[in-house]
C-alpha cells in the first residue's frame, strides 16, 4: 500500500566552492588535450609539488530541472523509501575548466571540459531512516539518460548514461549540531567519462528564530 505518491517538480544547482588543482609528489610529464582529444601542447614537465590549476571557483556549475511522479511505498522510522521517475534537463557550465583524463607511465594527461545541455529521462531511488536515537543514514541512486545533447562527443547509446550513488551517515551531537559523513561515486560522461569519487565530512549547525 502506497503511503504517498503524486507529481513533483524540482530545481537544483551544483557547483564547487573552491578552485581545483593537481599536485604530484614527483616530477611528471604533462600532456594537454582539447575537447576532442587532440594534443594542444607538446609534453611539458610538471615539477614535484608544483600546483597545476584545473578549475576556478564555482566551476563546473550544473543546473538541473526535473518534473515527474514520485511514490513512497515505505514510510517508517527505520526506513523511508522513495522512487522518482520523470524527465529532466541539465545545463553544465565549465568556464574553460580542465580535468585529469588519465595518468600512466609517469605521464599525466589533462583534457579540456566542454559546456553542454542535455535532456532526457530520470530515475532516482532514495532510502533513509533512523538507526538509533541520534544516528541516521541515507542512500541514493540516480540515473539520467539524455535523449538530446549538444556536446561534441563520440559517445553514444548507454555510454551517455549519467549515474550517481551516495551514502551518508549522520550523528547528532547536540540539539542544534550534527556530524555527517558522505561517500559519493558518480559518472557524468559528457563532463568526465570516468568514475569519480568524493568523501565529505560536514559539521551542520541549525538555529530557529521565532
Amino acid at each position: 500500500m502506497l503511503t504517498g505518491s503524486g507529481p513533483f517538480a524540482s530545481f537544483r544547482a551544483l557547483t564547487s566552492l573552491l578552485p581545483g588543482y593537481v599536485l604530484r609528489p614527483v616530477d611528471t610529464d604533462l600532456v594537454l588535450l582539447d575537447k576532442e582529444g587532440n594534443i594542444l601542447d607538446d609534453t611539458e614537465k610538471l615539477l614535484a609539488n608544483e600546483q597545476f590549476d584545473l578549475t576556478d571557483s564555482f566551476s563546473p556549475t550544473t543546473l538541473r530541472e526535473s518534473i515527474g511522479i514520485f511514490a513512497r511505498p515505505v514510510q517508517k522510522r527505520i526506513i523511508e523509501f522513495q522512487a522518482r521517475l520523470g524527465a529532466g534537463a541539465w545545463e553544465v557550465f565549465v568556464r574553460d575548466g580542465l580535468t585529469v583524463d588519465k595518468e600512466e607511465d609517469g605521464v599525466l594527461t589533462v583534457k579540456e571540459m566542454q559546456d553542454s545541455i542535455q535532456a532526457g529521462g530520470e530515475l532516482e531511488l532514495t532510502a533513509k531512516g533512523v538507526i538509533t536515537d541520534g544516528v541516521n543514514y541515507g542512500t541514493k541512486a540516480g540515473f539520467m539518460y539524455p535523449f538530446y545533447h549538444n556536446a561534441d562527443t563520440p559517445l553514444e547509446g548507454t555510454d551517455l548514461l549519467n549515474m550517481e550513488f551516495e551514502a551518508t551517515v549522520g550523528v547528532k551531537l547536540t540539539t542544534w549540531a550534527s556530524l555527517d559523513y558522505a561517500l559519493k561515486a558518480y559518472k557524468y560522461p559528457l563532463i568526465v567519462d570516468d568514475w569519480q569519487m568524493s568523501n565529505s565530512l560536514l559539521l551542520t549547525a541549525t538555529a530557529s528564530i521565532l
